[in-house]
């Protein structure tokens, strides 16, 4: 079988991860003294260099539209969801509800960005501190499982479970 392609990205507008392969995580910062749609489009241009076409699927936490950043959160994802779209017709995008990721990485809906770092360098070997690259590598973790190529098999039941919700 061949090993799927798949991307995991924690898409925030100050400092985004994507995890593009097994073990490899970067973090990308966008400059505060460009626009928002300079940000947003330097974002999704980074999404779209790290996803070659052809990949299998992109899994993007799903934003969380109650903040005082709603209007910046809703123009990052569409914007990346677009570059994809149109440069990446074949791949498929999954967006993943922070606790569905929470619930599969710590077996806790509510678990907090500590405990998510935490959780990737138990189960997943990162060596790093940073939560959006601990969350993305746990983002391509979920979508390798989602298509039957996980690279972590000793998952308990209970964090599992979180893949009931993945469509």
């Amino acid at each position: 079988m061949t090993t799927p392609t798949v991307i995991g990205a924690d898409l925030s507008y100050t400092a985004t991860g994507i995890a593009w392969a097994d073990q490899c995580v970067d973090l990308f910062t966008t400059d505060p003294n460009t626009n928002d749609i300079q940000r947003c489009q330097r974002i999704a241009l980074d999404v779209l260099t790290l996803t070659p076409p052809g990949a299998d699927l992109v899994c993007i936490e799903a934003g969380v539209y109650r903040s005082t950043y709603a209007f910046r959160a809703g123009l990052l994802h569409g914007l990346v969801r677009d570059r994809l779209a149109t440069e990446r017709p074949r791949t498929r995008v999954v967006l993943v509800p922070p606790g569905t990721l929470k619930m599969f990485a710590t077996g806790k809906g509510n678990a907090d960005k500590t405990q998510m770092v935490v959780a990737a360098r138990d189960r997943l070997g990162y060596d790093g501190t940073d939560d959006n690259c601990a969350d993305a590598l746990w983002l391509r973790e979920l979508g390798m499982h989602v298509l039957g190529a996980d690279t972590v098999t000793s998952l308990p039941q209970t964090h599992l479970r979180a893949l009931d919700k993945i469509r």
